[in-house]
């Protein structure tokens, strides 16, 4: 049976014979959406350079076209344009301009992209804890 990715097409046929020599076949098209239940957002991380849970780290999707975040003020603390989540660097690390970023709430608007195309967005709040 063919394997295929969220948002990849398959065509499939399916073709039986009975013992007395009777066959019958159908053909199946399947297309995998994005599985949006997949990705996880976190709602609070601690950039202490331990080692763990030091970056605000999308996980579940590969492509994320726009992520903006704003302190409570409203001030635009985070931006960044098509990138690959995987990659550490191009995730925030709870500093502004150069300097850590206070204790507290922190509002995200992320659009990501689906891996055959499409988008879709979320937006939350997550916790930078020192």
């Amino acid at each position: 049976m063919p394997v295929c990715t969220a948002g990849e097409s398959i065509n499939y046929t399916l073709s039986v014979k009975s013992q007395d020599g009777c066959s019958s076949s159908a053909h199946v098209f399947v297309k995998l959406e994005c599985d949006k239940a997949r990705i996880s957002i976190p709602n609070a991380f601690t950039p202490n350079r331990d080692g763990l849970n030091d970056l605000f780290v999308i996980k579940g999707i590969s492509i994320i076209k726009h992520m903006v975040i704003f302190d409570r003020w409203g001030d635009k603390i985070f931006e960044r344009n098509n990138f690959n989540p995987e990659d550490p660097s191009s995730c925030w690390d709870g500093n502004f301009n150069g300097m850590e970023a206070p204790t507290g709430a922190y509002v995200y608007f992320v659009e990501m992209q689906c891996p055959m195309g499409g988008t879709f967005s979320r937006k939350g709040t997550v916790m930078l804890i020192r």
